[in-house]
């Protein structure tokens, strides 16, 4: 699927110069060193051959808090798609230069590509990541589905082929949870989903659900998982699975009923 027929991301530009802002670092086996956006790299003494340092975290999707186990099975994720790559990388973190935001932990990565880069963003839900060519400046390299928010007049709304991302004002989810659902395939896919009061109530009442899960890792690479609720209690469930980078989630994982797929119910009075 080519990016043209995806939603495209509006990015605040107020969040990009944040990005800008920010310092970022990379704890090498000889010491820390310190990147900022426009300014020289020289970090690559002692690795010979090596041309291209990026740093990409998976924690707090399009800038979004998430809360810490969260974020470590996010970045546990993300290491594994690296390492399924074959690419060395060091620890890392981006800091924000007003003490906004928590440090994210990161991982700075030697010589990706820009097709392993985009993907990364498109899988772990990032609005860019910073790239360092040898002898260049460090830079911001932006989603692939990036457009900026400034060729719309102030005040109008995004079309319905846009997203807008940035942090939101409501990040609790208030709504207490009623089902959790638990679905395996294959060799070795295992997936759990949990359902809001609201939504397990729609299940309940026979009306078609469909549920992105948290996503999951095999052999490296990174997964979303995709729940389609239909007939209630006793209807049927099907499971899918794909690439994000791919966009192509018709693959069926798992399929039964809802009951079979059933771990808990919590009933709300």
């Amino acid at each position: 699927m080519t990016h043209d027929k995806l939603v495209r991301l509006v990015i605040p530009e107020d969040l990009i110069r944040d990005y800008e802002a920010a310092h970022y670092w990379v704890d090498f086996p000889a010491g820390r060193i310190v990147l900022n956006i426009g300014q020289p790299f020289v970090g690559f003494d002692g690795f010979v051959g090596r041309n291209r340092l990026a740093i990409v975290t998976a924690c707090n999707p399009f800038s979004n808090i998430l809360a810490d186990a969260e974020n470590d099975a996010r970045q546990a994720l993300l290491i594994e798609a690296v390492a399924a790559a074959g690419l060395e990388w060091f620890p890392a973190s981006g800091v924000d230069a007003q003490e906004k935001w928590v440090p994210e932990p990161s991982l700075a990565i030697l010589d990706p590509s820009d097709e392993q880069l985009d993907g990364w963003m498109e899988a772990f839900e990032q609005n860019a990541v910073v790239v360092a060519e040898a002898g260049g400046p460090a830079a911001l390299r932006l989603h692939p589905r990036y457009t900026t928010d400034s060729t719309r007049a102030v005040g109008e709304a995004p079309t319905p082929t846009e997203q807008t991302v940035g942090p939101k004002i409501e990040q609790a989810n208030t709504s207490p949870r009623a089902g959790r659902f638990e679905a395996a395939w294959g060799d070795g896919v295992h997936v759990q989903l949990t359902l809001s009061s609201r939504k397990w109530a729609k299940v309940q009442a026979g009306k078609p659900l469909t549920v992105r899960g948290k996503g999951y890792g095999y052999e490296g690479e990174f997964f979303w998982d995709y729940w389609d609720f239909s007939g209630g209690m006793n209807g049927e469930l099907a499971v899918r699975y794909g690439r994000p980078n791919e966009g192509d989630y018709s693959a069926v994982g798992w399929d039964g009923t809802v009951g079979e797929a059933l771990l808990r119910c919590d009933i709300q009075e």
